[in-house]
């Protein structure tokens, strides 16, 4: 079967752009669509630099192409790889790099995939480099594709320009499946697979995480969250939706003046020791969760103490946070799980504090002045806030009502 890898004459391989001859084992009856035993086979290797239009054909074979060392796509030029296709990389020093003007497409079908694949005499984990798109067209594309066993430099692939990726595998990876740099488009990401990879299946920033779409699937991956790094969006209105998976925030998350940030319902966000989530003012935060399906903000861990907390600092209107818990935090921010900073303009409807090492919530009420407090607060509860649930800070005590 054409998934069926026989043992090939690695050392047939030779140097130059497109090579054939390799021969398979001729004790190998099961054949080619019953072409037999003895039959040469014309498996091409490919390496050096592809500068013109380039199609890869299913030649029909177990293995149709393999790439020994790096492979360059320069140029102005698109490579096309077909339906059915098998590409075999020769070591884990094997790659794909796209320069910035060069095209790629890998459109397989259900019925008929792309697979790209290490050696035969070695299937482990980071067999093979990685594909690295740093090229910007818009007509990259990877659909069907299964990438079974690369990684051996930190990711199976890396997007430093923009590509769509859709109903493909990545199975198996010494480092990360995917790695999206800051200035990199996903221009679609759906229905995708990514398991059994050492760490993150997928590592992006914050600002990236908008690009996620739906259907996608991880599983049995050694850190089985998304890894979002560099905390600041600015300038923009961003929308993280929930994907199957918790999106860990490795250096906490930053909203800058004059952006705009949206959690949709169902986002769980993870948050390491000594992080936090800070809401610049000027900006906007709207967290959507639902009754059945409401936005987490957690610890890492299980105990207190864990994470600094969300702070609110914005007096710009047309923020709010529905159907979340905060759970966990505490460490810092006046040590309030929420603190709101004085001018702040916020609605709060079913938001649950729990867990906080400190304070619950943290608020500027004057007394005196009650038209200068624009935080309105329903169906708010707190448990196993250390030193109690709601702290006013213009007084210095715990009270025990919010004062809508």
């Amino acid at each position: 079967m054409k998934n069926t890898f026989r043992l090939l004459a690695l050392a047939c391989l030779v140097g130059g752009m497109m090579l054939t001859s390799c021969e398979k084992d001729p004790d190998d009856n099961g054949g080619n669509g019953g072409n037999g035993g003895n039959d040469i086979t014309d498996a091409t290797s490919l390496s050096g630099t592809i500068n013109d239009n380039r199609t890869l054909s299913d030649l029909g074979l177990p293995v149709d192409y393999i790439i020994d060392g790096y492979l360059y796509l320069e140029g102005n030029a698109m490579l096309t790889v077909e339906p059915g296709v098998t590409i075999m990389f020769a070591n884990e020093g094997s790659a794909i790099i796209v320069g910035e003007d060069q095209g790629i497409r890998m459109v397989g079908t259900a019925d008929k995939p792309i697979i790209l694949t290490g050696p035969t005499n070695n299937q482990n984990k980071g067999s093979w480099k990685f594909i690295n798109v740093r090229s910007n067209r818009s007509d990259n594309a990877f659909e069907y594709v299964q990438f079974n066993n690369g990684g051996a430099d930190d990711a199976v692939i890396f997007v430093d320009g923009k590509l769509s990726m859709k109903h493909c595998t990545i199975n198996g990876s010494l480092g990360n499946g995917v790695n999206v740099s800051g200035s990199a488009t996903l221009t679609a990401f759906e229905n995708n697979t990514i398991m059994n990879v050492n760490q993150y299946p997928i590592s992006m920033e914050v600002a990236d995480a908008p690009q996620l779409g739906s259907g996608n699937t991880y599983t049995a991956n050694g850190k089985n969250m998304i890894e979002l790094y560099y905390h600041w969006v600015s300038e923009a209105s961003y929308t993280i939706n929930a994907q199957p998976i918790p999106f860990y925030v490795s250096d906490g998350i930053g909203v800058d003046e004059n952006a705009s940030l949206t959690l949709g319902a169902g986002v769980e966000m993870v948050f390491p020791y000594n992080q936090d989530f800070v809401v610049s003012d000027g900006s906007i935060l709207n967290i959507q969760g639902t009754a059945t399906n409401p936005v987490i903000l957690r610890s890492m861990g299980n105990g207190n103490d864990e994470w600094i907390g969300l702070e609110f600092n914005s007096s710009r209107n047309g923020s709010s946070i529905s159907n979340c818990f905060i759970d966990g935090a505490g460490k810092e921010s006046d040590g309030a799980a929420l603190y709101l900073d004085g001018y702040a303009r916020i609605t709060l409807t079913n938001v649950t504090v729990r867990n906080s090492s400190s304070y619950g919530m943290s608020i500027y009420y004057d007394e005196e002045n009650p038209s200068d407090f624009h935080v309105t607060s329903t169906g708010h509860s707190f448990l196993n806030c250390a030193s109690g649930d709601i702290y006013n800070r213009y007084n210095e005590q715990v009270i025990d009502q919010f004062p809508n």
